[in-house]
C-alpha cells in the first residue's frame, strides 16, 4: 500500500517481437492502424514497469529497441535500422502524461520510409515530400525529448535537443526541373530552435556550397526558416527555385514558369513552411539573352536587363526582349516600406496580333494580322495598382464579324485602364474607337479575379451628316417590364448595331471556351440588343430584331421581337444547375417564320453534345414555302445522341409528327407520319398548291444520313416512304416539276401528252381520278427504289416500279396501264398486297414481269423529272 492506497506494479517484457503480430490489437487506433504494421518486418526488444496507485496509472519506465532490415533502403554498409529509446512518462492528477526520453535513430533511408508506411507522415507533407524527395539517407540522430505529447509542434512547454547527419540528398524542385543533387549536412535541434548548416550538392552543374538556414522556432503556428548565406545560381535555378513551381515561392511569382539564359541570382530568403504563405526575400538578377516562360503562354526571348530586389519589392529594373512576335522595352523603380511601397514604371513595344492567341484564343487571334504597336504604363502601390495599356491598332487588319472587321491604316483606338484597389476590387475600363466601350467591377475570390458587375456597350454611330447621333439600328424596343432578379448583380450587354452576326460571334466563343451552343457568359446579368439585321444560330437572318434578356435567381428570362419572330424563352445555363442536370431551353412563340433564303452559309458545325434540353412551341409556324401550323418539339441529351422524343405540327386538315436522334458522331435519323384530311391542302401548305385534290392520305417513313441533323444532303440519305391516298385527283393544272416528286412521272400534263393517242378517254378534263393510290419506295443514298406505286381509279388502273434519283432528278421507271377496270388491279392488288398486314411486297422480285403480262399499256419512262421520255413497251 502507498498514501493509503492499493499500489500495484506491473513489467512488461518483449524479445524479438514482430511488430506485425501487433496490428490487431490497435486495428481501432486509427493513428496507428495508419502505419499498417502488418506489412512490417521490425522486431523490437522492449521493458515497461508501470506503476498504479488505486485505479491511476502514476508512471511508466520504458526502454524501447527496434530493428528493421527494410527502412534502411539503400543505405549501403547496415544492418538496417535501429531505433532505441530510454524514458520515463509521468501522468499528473489530470491524467496528462509528461515524457522524458533519450532517443537514437541510425540509418534511416526517408524514401524507403515514405514508400513502406506512408501513413506515418501528415498527409499533405507526404504528399509534397513524396513528390520532390528521391533520396535522402539520415545517417545517424541522436537527441532528447521533454514535454507533453499532445503539446508536441505547438507552442507547448516541450523541449527537444537532436543532432543529425543527412547525406545523399537528391530532391526535385518542381515537376519540370532537375533534382538538387549529391547534397549532405547536419541538422542541429536545441529547444524548438533548428539550425542547417554545411548543407551542399549541384544544379545543373553548379555547386552550392555553404548554405546555411535557421528557424527560431519550430513550434510555432507559422514558423520561418532563414537563408543567411549567398547563394550564387544561374538564371534556370532561379526560374525554377522562385517560378510558379519552385518550393521558394509558390503562388508569389506564378507567372514565371521557366527559364534559361546567361545570368545569376544572389539571394537572402525568410521563407515560411507554411505553403501557400508569403516570403521576404533580398535579391539581385543580372541576365544576358534570357528566356523566360510565363504560366499565361507568353514566352519572352532575348531578355536583357537587370533587377534589384528589397525586401519589401522591386526598387528597380531595365528589361528589354522580344515577345508575341515583337520586341519590348521597360524600365521602373520602387521605394516606400511594408505597407506604403510604389513601384512605377513604362513599356512600350510591337507585336504580331495572331500572336496574341495566347490571350484572345485561337478563334480570335487567327482573325486578326498586320502590326500591333502599344505602349502601357503602371503604378503598383500597397493600395492600388494602376496600369495603362493604349494602341491605335492602326496597321492591324481584322477579319471578325462586324463591327470589328477592318483593314490596314484605318485606325480604331484601344485604350484599357486596369486599376486594382485593396488588392481585392479591379476596375477595367475598355474603349475601342467608335464602336465599344466598357466598365467592368472584378473582385478576387480563390485566388482568382472575377467580373461581377459593369456596363459593356456595342455600337456605331450615324454617318456624318445626319444631323443627329446615335445608332444605325433603327429598331424599337417593346415595352418590357422584364427585370433581373432580386439582388443580382452582374454585367449589363447593350448592342445597338445596323447588323449583328450572333452565328459567328457564338461559334468563336463555343471553340475557344468549349462552351454549350447557347450558354451565355457568366457574369452578365442583363442584355439589350437591337439590330436591323440579327442572324440568329443556324444562320437565319432576322429584320428589325430586338432581344431583352434578364438573369433570374434560377434562370434567364428572355423576350424578343422581330419581324418575322415574336415570343419569350427560359433558358437555365449550366451556372444554375446541379451535378447530373442538364442545361434547359423553353422557347414560346407567338409567330416563328423563318426565311431560309437568305440562310448565311457556315462552315462551323453545331455539336449536339453541346446542346440543351430544348422544349419548343409555337402558335404559327413557317419555314419558307411551308406553313406549318402549330408547332412543338421536345429534345434532349442523352448517353450516345441529343434525342427528338417530339416534333409534331397541327393544322386543321393535317398532322405531322416524327422523332429521331442527332447522334454526337455527326449522323441522325428521323421517322415521321403525316396524316391529311386533304392532301390537297396540305400540299399547298406545304408551297405546291394545285396538285392534288382532297385525297385522304397517309404518309410516313424512316431517314437516316451521315451528317448533321441540320446537314441536309441527298447524297447521304438511306430509308424507306409508305404512301396510301384515298379520293382524290392529280390535277390537270400544273406542269411544275415540283409536284409529287417521288411520283413526278403521274405528272397529268406530261401523261396527257405522252398517253393521248393510247388513253386519251381515261384522262378526264380535270385530271386523273382515283380511288386509291398507295405506294413504297426504299431510299439508299438519296436513290428511290420504288417498289410499287399502285394508282385505281373509276377509268383506270396504273402501277409504276423503277428508280428515281434524287440527287441528279432522273427517272428510271416502268408503268403498267389498264383502262378496262375488270382486267386492272383489283385483280392485280390480290397477288401483290398481303391479305393479313396489308403491306406490298414483290412477287419474287419481278414487278415489271407481272405488268408485261397483266397491263394492256406498259411504258419506260426515263430521263429529268421535269421532262421524262415515255416510250411505249409494246402492246
Amino acid at each position: 500500500r502507498e498514501n493509503g492506497q492499493e499500489a500495484t506494479d506491473l513489467e512488461l517484457i518483449a524479445k524479438s517481437a514482430e511488430i506485425s503480430r501487433l496490428a490487431p490489437i490497435f486495428s481501432n487506433v486509427t493513428r496507428i492502424s495508419a502505419l499498417d504494421l502488418a506489412s512490417l518486418d521490425t522486431r523490437i526488444n522492449a521493458s515497461a514497469y508501470a506503476h498504479w496507485i488505486g485505479n491511476e496509472l502514476e508512471s511508466i519506465n520504458f526502454s524501447l529497441e527496434a530493428i528493421d532490415p527494410n527502412l534502411s533502403g539503400t543505405i549501403a554498409n547496415t544492418n538496417g535500422l535501429k531505433f532505441a529509446a530510454d524514458g520515463r512518462m509521468k501522468f499528473d492528477s489530470s491524467g496528462t502524461p509528461h515524457v522524458d526520453v533519450d532517443f537514437a535513430l541510425e540509418s534511416l533511408d526517408f524514401r524507403a520510409a515514405l514508400d513502406q508506411i506512408p501513413g506515418a507522415f501528415n498527409p499533405k507533407f507526404y504528399k509534397h515530400a513524396n513528390e520532390r524527395i528521391d533520396s535522402l539517407w539520415l545517417t545517424e540522430m541522436r537527441g532528447k525529448f521533454s514535454g507533453t505529447p499532445d503539446d508536441f509542434r505547438k507552442e507547448g512547454d516541450w523541449q527537444l535537443n537532436a543532432d543529425a547527419n543527412l547525406t545523399n540528398i537528391t530532391y526535385r524542385f518542381g515537376e519540370k526541373w532537375p533534382a538538387l543533387k549529391d547534397g549532405s549536412g547536419t541538422i542541429n535541434v536545441s529547444d524548438k530552435r533548428v539550425v542547417v548548416t554545411g548543407t551542399h550538392g549541384s544544379i545543373y552543374g553548379y555547386s552550392l556550397e555553404n548554405l546555411e538556414a535557421s528557424i527560431e522556432n519550430i513550434a510555432i503556428a507559422d514558423p520561418i526558416m532563414k537563408v543567411g548565406a549567398r547563394i550564387d545560381l544561374p538564371l534556370k535555378v532561379a526560374t525554377d527555385l522562385f517560378g510558379k513551381d519552385g518550393i521558394v515561392s509558390p503562388g508569389k511569382l506564378n507567372w514565371i514558369a521557366g527559364g534559361e539564359g546567361e545570368g545569376n541570382v544572389v539571394v537572402a530568403i525568410d521563407l515560411p513552411l507554411r505553403r501557400g504563405k508569403e516570403f521576404d526575400l533580398v535579391g539581385d538578377i543580372n541576365f544576358v539573352d534570357a528566356e523566360l516562360a510565363t504560366s499565361f503562354g507568353i514566352d519572352v526571348t532575348g531578355t536583357t536587363g537587370h533587377l534589384i530586389f528589397g525586401r519589401y519589392g522591386i526598387t528597380s529594373g531595365d528589361v528589354s526582349g522580344q515577345m508575341l512576335g515583337g520586341s519590348f522595352n521597360s524600365q521602373f523603380t520602387g521605394s516606400g516600406i511594408t505597407g506604403n511601397f510604389t513601384a512605377t514604371g513604362q513599356a512600350s513595344g510591337l507585336a504580331k496580333p495572331d500572336a496574341l492567341n495566347v490571350v484572345l484564343g485561337n478563334p480570335v487571334a487567327s482573325r486578326l494580322s498586320g502590326k500591333l504597336d502599344w505602349k502601357a504604363d503602371f503604378v503598383f502601390a500597397s493600395d492600388r495598382n494602376e496600369i495603362n495599356i493604349s494602341s491605335s491598332l492602326n496597321d492591324v487588319i481584322s477579319t471578325l464579324p462586324e463591327p470589328v472587321r477592318k483593314g490596314a491604316g484605318i485606325e480604331m483606338p484601344l485604350n484599357i485602364r486596369i486599376q486594382t484597389k485593396g488588392k481585392k476590387e479591379r476596375k477595367i475600363d475598355v474603349g475601342l474607337g467608335p464602336v465599344a466601350k466598357a466598365s467592368l467591377v472584378a473582385t478576387l475570390k480563390d485566388e482568382k479575379w472575377k467580373t461581377n458587375s459593369g456596363t459593356v456597350s456595342v455600337g456605331l454611330p450615324l454617318p456624318k451628316g445626319t444631323g443627329t447621333t446615335g445608332s444605325l439600328a433603327s429598331v424599337e424596343i417593346p415595352q418590357s417590364t422584364l427585370a433581373v432578379g432580386e439582388g443580382a448583380s452582374g454585367i449589363v450587354l447593350t448592342v445597338n448595331l445596323p447588323q449583328l452576326d450572333y452565328e459567328a460571334w457564338s461559334k468563336m466563343r463555343i471553340e475557344s471556351e468549349d462552351r454549350g451552343e447557347f450558354e451565355m457568359p457568366s457574369a452578365l446579368n442583363r442584355i439589350v440588343i437591337k439590330a436591323n439585321e440579327l442572324t440568329i444560330p443556324g444562320g437565319y437572318e432576322l429584320q428589325n430584331a430586338a432581344v431583352v434578356a434578364a438573369k433570374k435567381p434560377t434562370h434567364w428570362e428572355i423576350e424578343f421581337s422581330s419581324d418575322s419572330v415574336k415570343g419569350n424563352a427560359q433558358y437555365r445555363s449550366t451556372e444554375f444547375i446541379h451535378e447530373g442536370e442538364s442545361a434547359s431551353l423553353n422557347i414560346d412563340l407567338s409567330k416563328c417564320h423563318i426565311d431560309p433564303s437568305g440562310k448565311k452559309n457556315t462552315s462551323k458545325p453545331t455539336y449536339p453534345a453541346k446542346l440543351p434540353e430544348i422544349k419548343f412551341r409555337c402558335a404559327d409556324t413557317r419555314y419558307g414555302q411551308y406553313r406549318l401550323g402549330e408547332s412543338a418539339i421536345d429534345g434532349r441529351p442523352e448517353a450516345k445522341s441529343w434525342r427528338i422524343s417530339r416534333a409534331s405540327f397541327n393544322k386543321p386538315h393535317f398532322t405531322l409528327q416524327a422523332n429521331g436522334d442527332w447522334f454526337y458522331d455527326q449522323t441522325s435519323r428521323l421517322a415521321f407520319k403525316l396524316n391529311s384530311l386533304d392532301f390537297g391542302l396540305t400540299l399547298e401548305d406545304f408551297g405546291y398548291p394545285d396538285r392534288i385534290n382532297r385525297g385522304n392520305t397517309k404518309l410516313s417513313g424512316e431517314l437516316e444520313w451521315s451528317a448533321a441533323l441540320t446537314r441536309w444532303d441527298t447524297n447521304l440519305v438511306d430509308g424507306s416512304v409508305e404512301f396510301n391516298s384515298k379520293a382524290g385527283s392529280i390535277l390537270n393544272k400544273s406542269a411544275s416539276a415540283d409536284a409529287l416528286r417521288l411520283i413526278g412521272a403521274l405528272n397529268y400534263d406530261i401523261l396527257f401528252r405522252k398517253f393521248s393517242h393510247d388513253i386519251t378517254d381515261v384522262l378526264v378534263e380535270d385530271g386523273i381520278l382515283y380511288e386509291t393510290m398507295t405506294g413504297t419506295a426504299k431510299l439508299k443514298k438519296g436513290v428511290f427504289n420504288v417498289e410499287g406505286i399502285f394508282l385505281e381509279g373509276p377509268t383506270m388502273s396504273m402501277v409504276m416500279t423503277g428508280t428515281s434519283d434524287w440527287n441528279t432528278r432522273q427517272h428510271q421507271i416502268s408503268m403498267g396501264v389498264e383502262p378496262q377496270i375488270r382486267n386492272s388491279l383489283t385483280t392485280f392488288a390480290a397477288v401483290l398486297i398481303n391479305p393479313v398486314t396489308g403491306a406490298l411486297v414483290y412477287v419474287g422480285g419481278k414487278l415489271a414481269e407481272e405488268m408485261d403480262i397483266r397491263f394492256s399499256y406498259r411504258y419506260d419512262i426515263t430521263g429529268p423529272w421535269d421532262n421524262p421520255v415515255v416510250k411505249p413497251k409494246g402492246s
